[in-house]
C-alpha cells in the first residue's frame, strides 16, 4: 500500500498485513435510469402458527426507492395470493427503511396446513406499479390450524460432560427452573466436550451433540426452539448457555423460563400417552407410546414428523471436573428406543401407536429410570434451525404408565368461565395450586395457567 500512513507526513510503501486490520476498497457506480416512483418491501416476519378465524400479527420493512417520494400508496395483505386485508399509506415514506407493524384476520374457512402470508405494494399514488416490481412483495410460510392439543411437558435437553469444569454451574440453574414450573422434563446428553472420557456418553447423545451443540458445554435446548429475541439469545443459536455463577442463577432461570413460554406459542397437535412394562427377572422393557392427533396434523407438522423415545437414569455417581469426586448425575440419557433423531409415527387415522422392546444393560438401575417421549420435526440435510421444534413431550417412571389428563382438541378461542381445573398429570383440583394448572372453560377451551 502506498500513501500517507500518518508517519510524519511521509508518503511511503507499507506492507499492510492482517495484523493491522482490514483494508477495504469500494467501487461506487453511478448511472442508468431509475423510476420516479418505486417502493421496496422486505424482511417480512410473523408467527409460524395461527388458528383459522383468528388475527395474526406481522411486520415488515418499507422504503422509497424511486426518484420521488410518493404521497400515497396501498399495501395488500395476502394469504396464498388472496387479499385478506388492505392498508392505505401505513407510514410516510422516506429513503431509509422503516418498520411497519400490522395484523390481519385469517379466514375462518382456511384449510389446515402451510400457507404463504405476504404483503404487496399494489398502488403508488393511485396507480398500479409496472416497473421494478420484483421487490414489491415480501412474505413467509405460516401454518394454519383448526384444532390444537394440550402441551403436556416442555423438553429441556442439557449438553454436559464430567470432563467439563464449568458444567456444575448449570445444575443450580436447572433446579431453579424446575421450581418455577413443574411441566418440564430434562434429558442430560453427555458428550466429549472438552475431551473424551465421560463414562455416561452414549452414541445417541454424541449424535445429538454433534448436530445441535453450537455453544459448548454447558448448554441446553428448550423444546428445540430457536429463540429470535436477541435479548434472550444474543448468539442466535438453538442452544443457550446455562452455566451461571450463583448470584445470577435466579435471573438465568427466569430468562430460560421466558424462552419456554415463547416456545409455547407454537401449539401442540398431538398428545402423548406412555405404557411401560418391565420384567425384573429378564430385565426386558416393553414400551408403547400412543395418542391422538388434531385434525390436519400431517398438513401442519408434515408427514415426516417423528416420534423420539429415550431412556434416562437418575442418581449416577461419577467424578465431576469442577465438582465433587462423588458427584450425583441425574437425567442421564442412556439409550434411544427410537433412532437418535426420532422415527416414523405409526398413524391409523387420527390415532397412533409405536411399540419398543429392549433388554436393559446390567449396570442400569431400573428403579431410577424414566421413559421420555416427544414429537418433533426431523433433522435433514437442508433442515433450517427453526424447523426442528419439539411439539409435545411426556415422561413416566420405568414400569409405569401415564395418560394425557385432558385429551379433547382445542377448537376455538372464545369466551367463557372456568368449570374445572386439573394438575398437569390430570388430577382434578378445587383451587389453584403452585405450578402449571390446566383449566377447562365453559366454552370448550382448555387453557394453561402458571400459578406462582
Amino acid at each position: 500500500m502506498y500513501g500517507n500512513l500518518g508517519q510524519g507526513g511521509k508518503i511511503i510503501w507499507k506492507n499492510f498485513g492482517t495484523q493491522y486490520g482490514n483494508f477495504c476498497i469500494q467501487a461506487v457506480v453511478k448511472g442508468g435510469n431509475f423510476p420516479d416512483e418505486d417502493i421496496t418491501v422486505s424482511s417480512f416476519t410473523s408467527t409460524k402458527f395461527v388458528q383459522a378465524g383468528q388475527n395474526i400479527a406481522y411486520s415488515y420493512r418499507i422504503k422509497n426507492n424511486g426518484n420521488n417520494i410518493p404521497s400515497a400508496y396501498t399495501i395488500d395483505v395476502m394469504l396464498d395470493n388472496n387479499v385478506i386485508g388492505t392498508t392505505e399509506t401505513p407510514v410516510a415514506l422516506t429513503n431509509s427503511p422503516q418498520i411497519v407493524n400490522g395484523n390481519a384476520t385469517i379466514p375462518a374457512d382456511a384449510v389446515s396446513g402451510k400457507h404463504t402470508l405476504a404483503v404487496k405494494v399494489t398502488k403508488i399514488n393511485g396507480q398500479a406499479p409496472t416497473e421494478y416490481t420484483e421487490d414489491d412483495i415480501a412474505g413467509m410460510d405460516v401454518s394454519v390450524y383448526t384444532e390444537s392439543m394440550l402441551r403436556q411437558k416442555n423438553l429441556v435437553e442439557e449438553f454436559t460432560s464430567t470432563k467439563c469444569p464449568n458444567c456444575p454451574l448449570a445444575w443450580p440453574v436447572l433446579e431453579a427452573l424446575t421450581e418455577l414450573r413443574n411441566d418440564i422434563v430434562i434429558m442430560a446428553h453427555h458428550d466429549n466436550i472438552p475431551y473424551s472420557g465421560d463414562p455416561m456418553v452414549c452414541d445417541e447423545s454424541l449424535a445429538l451433540s454433534n448436530t445441535y451443540n453450537q455453544t459448548g458445554d454447558p448448554c441446553a435446548m428448550f423444546n428445540r426452539y430457536y429463540e429470535t429475541n436477541t435479548e434472550l439469545n444474543s448468539a442466535q443459536t438453538i442452544t443457550l448457555g446455562i452455566g451461571y455463577y450463583p448470584q445470577y442463577v435466579n435471573q438465568a432461570a427466569e430468562m430460560l423460563n421466558q424462552v419456554i413460554e415463547n416456545s409455547n406459542t407454537m401449539p401442540s397437535f398431538a398428545n402423548i400417552n406412555i405404557k411401560s412394562e418391565y420384567n425384573e427377572s429378564t430385565r426386558e422393557l416393553n414400551v408403547e407410546v400412543y395418542g391422538n392427533g388434531a385434525n390436519g396434523f400431517n398438513e401442519i407438522m408434515g408427514e415426516d414428523a417423528v416420534l423420539s423415545v429415550f431412556l434416562t437414569e437418575d442418581g449416577i455417581q461419577s467424578a465431576q471436573s469442577g465438582g465433587s469426586r462423588d458427584a450425583i448425575h441425574n437425567h442421564v440419557t442412556r439409550k434411544a428406543l427410537s433412532d437418535a433423531f426420532g422415527g416414523a409415527i405409526n398413524w391409523n387415522g387420527n390415532t397412533y401407536s409405536n411399540k419398543y422392546t429392549i433388554t436393559l444393560d446390567s449396570s442400569w438401575k431400573p428403579e431410577n429410570m424414566h421413559v421420555v417421549a416427544f414429537i418433533n420435526r426431523p433433522v435433514g440435510n437442508e433442515t433450517s434451525i427453526d424447523d426442528v421444534y419439539v411439539n409435545n413431550a411426556e415422561t413416566c417412571k420405568l414400569g409405569e404408565s401415564i395418560t394425557a389428563g385432558i385429551e379433547a382438541p382445542i377448537t376455538d378461542k372464545g369466551t367463557g368461565v372456568e368449570v374445572e381445573r386439573y394438575t398437569v398429570d390430570g388430577r382434578k383440583i378445587s383451587k389453584p395450586v403452585k405450578g402449571l394448572n390446566i383449566v377447562k372453560m365453559s366454552d370448550g377451551r382448555t387453557i394453561k395457567v402458571i400459578v406462582k
